[in-house]
């Protein structure tokens, strides 16, 4: 979904909001237009993204050999069932993610009819998991481990769901930056 900045201006009459809703129907229309005087803008900002995706560390500077706790944090903000969801979770250079966390979520969620992790594989700078749906308004909560290997400073890759038969429904975590010193 994109943002459009609108120029400054006076508060946006009633029938003015409307036609901008019937023009951006997934957009959020916000009244904080004021005079040029002001330095106020307005902005259309998107009502929200049909997934979303988070990721956290519990720390981003480490030294050789210590281990990272990352959570993933997926959400289905839409009101039906996304199916056969993909995350690709970034993997930053210089660190290895632990699987077992990988495989025991996996064990947890094999009972499950939704957010059941399917099957998962990793490369040098990603996790690519398979989830089988995630309910309307659900979310999906993933623990994982990466060990720092050597002294570097680096960014992870991008983090980012999508559905697999539409690819267009998805979002992006930022890159953070990590730091590992030697031991």
């Amino acid at each position: 979904m994109a943002t459009a900045a609108l120029p400054a201006g006076a508060v946006l009459s009633d029938s003015v909001k409307e036609e901008l809703q019937a023009l951006l129907p997934n957009t959020m229309i916000l009244n904080s237009f004021g005079a040029s005087e002001t330095g106020h803008q307005g902005t259309v900002m998107p009502a929200g993204e049909p997934l979303s995706i988070d990721v956290t560390y519990d720390r981003t500077r480490l030294a050789q050999d210590d281990i990272a706790t990352a959570t993933a944090t997926i959400k289905n903000n839409l009101g039906k069932a996304a199916n056969m969801v993909m995350v690709d979770l970034g993997i930053p250079p210089g660190f290895d993610l632990l699987s077992e966390d990988l495989q025991a979520y996996q064990e947890k969620s094999a009972g499950r009819k939704g957010g059941r992790l399917e099957k998962f594989s990793l490369t040098a700078t990603q996790a690519i998991l398979y989830f089988d749906a995630v309910a309307p308004r659900d979310t999906i909560t993933l623990r994982f481990r990466l060990r720092a290997k050597y002294p570097i400073r680096a960014r992870t890759f991008q983090s980012r769901v999508y559905e697999y038969y539409d690819p267009e429904v998805n979002s992006l975590a930022r890159p953070v930056q990590f730091e590992v010193r030697k031991r």
